[in-house]
């Protein structure tokens, strides 16, 4: 059986010596949004394996000599280049998934991937799981093939992806975000995502030392920007790592640099509370925190309100709106700046 909670998360149960257990998250966090047929599918495969290994033993969802190949290759995307733990849990689960579609020895995979959506549709797995299976998938056997594991292309067919919508759920002024009722550290992070559009990771792994204000900020492109745009200037914040857990890691590709704080109301007390506030929790515990308060949005949508908000009611162009994201294409900026999807009794009486 199953469960759908807030924001389309999927809870799997079963049962154990008669108590109700959940299987974990990383498990079925990739049926998050499916839909309920879709989910049927994934436990009847589901269920079939596991009648399948009480029956057969030596039946593992990763064949035992792709478990090793793996590893080394989590530990080269961790090592050489810094991809974060939710990251590599994405790469290590979606390749656990390709060990069961396509199998062993490596050399049959170029025979099975024709039929990758037809073997993913058996399994239950939604389009959106499939759609960064297909990625995870390519991008670990083209590093296979770079050591010489494998040679030759590997075709999978290409999947449609649905247009898609803004994920912002509310749209939220300076003065929603000024009237928070928060307080500390929380109040602190909603302050950096929305005013300085940064990512909650980005914010957790600032320190002091990355603000500049005042006359200094005065050559930076990104204040200058802001100034020819009417918008406040003189408080900005260097971007050049981010943090999940205790250790700082490298940001996102082309994420490094400057970016400045748009409210002068914003501007002070994000001053005042970075002499007197540390964001010493792991990015998990102020989720968790932050889900508590019950305000209807995360940490993350804070940013994409913040570049709505810049998007409609700023003069700065698309590029650069785009520049100041730090996004890597226009493509992701005009993503966020449509407007969320609304509904309405319909009918053409002018007076209703």
């Amino acid at each position: 059986m199953f469960a759908k909670r807030r924001k389309g998360r999927v809870y799997v149960y079963y049962y154990s010596e008669g108590l109700r257990k959940a299987l974990p998250r990383r498990q079925t966090y990739h049926l998050d949004n499916a839909t309920d047929d879709e989910i049927e599918r994934f436990l009847t495969a589901t269920t079939a394996l596991q009648k399948a290994r009480k029956h057969r033993p030596d039946a593992r969802q990763v064949p035992p000599e792709l478990e090793p190949l793996i590893e080394q290759f989590l530990t080269h995307l961790r090592d050489n280049l810094d991809r974060q733990p939710p990251t590599l849990r994405q790469y290590e689960g979606y390749l656990s998934r390709a060990g069961l579609l396509f199998g062993w020895p490596l050399d049959k995979w170029p025979l099975k991937s024709p039929n990758f959506p037809q073997l993913c549709r058996a399994m239950g797995y939604p389009r959106a799981a499939m759609f960064k299976m297909r990625q995870n998938i390519l991008v670990f056997w083209y590093w296979l093939r770079d050591l010489g594991y494998v040679t030759g292309d590997l075709r999978i067919p290409k999947l449609k992806v649905s247009n898609k919508t803004t994920p912002l759920k509310h749209l939220l002024s300076p003065d929603d975000i000024l009237g928070l009722p928060l307080k500390g550290d929380l109040r602190y992070l909603a302050l950096l995502c929305y005013f300085c559009s940064l990512r909650p990771q980005e914010a957790v792994a600032l320190t002091p030392t990355d603000f500049a204000a005042g006359s200094n900020v005065s050559g930076l492109e990104c204040v200058r920007v802001f100034k020819n745009a009417g918008l406040y200037h003189k408080l900005a914040v260097r971007v050049e790592r981010q943090r999940h857990d205790s250790k700082p890691r490298s940001p996102k590709a082309d994420s490094i640099g400057w970016v400045a704080c748009f409210d002068a109301r914003a501007a002070k007390e994000i001053v005042r509370l970075a002499q007197t506030v540390t964001l010493a929790h792991r990015m998990d515990t102020y989720q968790r925190r932050w889900f508590r308060q019950g305000l209807g949005f995360t940490l993350k949508d804070l940013r994409r309100a913040s570049l709505y908000w810049l998007g409609h009611h700023s003069k700065l162009s698309v590029v650069e709106l785009k520049n100041h994201a730090r996004h890597s294409s226009l493509e992701t900026t005009s993503l966020y700046v449509r407007r969320p999807d609304s509904d309405a009794d319909r009918g053409l009486d002018l007076d209703a």
